[in-house]
């Protein structure tokens, strides 16, 4: 929870952003319910971790999805993007 941001938290909050009926707890969170906005706009909170998480799952999304400020995944790993296209071709 302290650490470029409240992982939990941000992980919480994206999912409720697809819709899902997510509890948070002090030490992780539950999740259930299908998702209903398949057009989300996730947000990184300028974690690059975050960015990277939800940046793979816009990938599995119907319509894609997007993520705010995702440059921050440049941090850890500046090729990020050209590693998800050699996989997904």
């Amino acid at each position: 929870r302290k650490k470029e941001s409240d992982r939990i938290n941000s992980l919480c909050h994206n999912y409720r952003l697809l819709g899902l009926d997510v509890k948070e707890f002090e030490d992780g969170l539950a999740l259930s319910g299908e998702i209903k906005n398949k057009n989300a706009v996730f947000e990184s909170f300028h974690d690059h971790r975050i960015a990277m998480a939800f940046g793979v799952l816009s990938l599995l999304l119907n319509s894609g999805g997007r993520v705010n400020n995702f440059d921050c995944v440049k941090i850890s790993n500046p090729d990020f993007i050209k590693q998800i296209k050699s996989i997904t071709g």
